[in-house]
């Protein structure tokens, strides 16, 4: 099986991403996980700083 890479521009208005970030800077964030890896799902310092991207 062969792959091919294509080239792609997502095409998203402004105001859509906007929106996005106006949601997600008003995230209420839960308390730290604590169980070891993804039992209780994301790691939310991980979250916190895909958010943060």
């Amino acid at each position: 099986m062969t792959s091919t890479v294509r080239f792609f521009v997502p095409d998203v208005s402004d105001k859509y991403i906007d929106d996005l970030r106006a949601r997600l800077s008003r995230v209420r964030w839960p308390e730290a996980t604590t169980e070891p890896g993804w039992a209780q799902g994301p790691r939310w310092e991980e979250m916190q700083r895909l958010v943060g991207y």
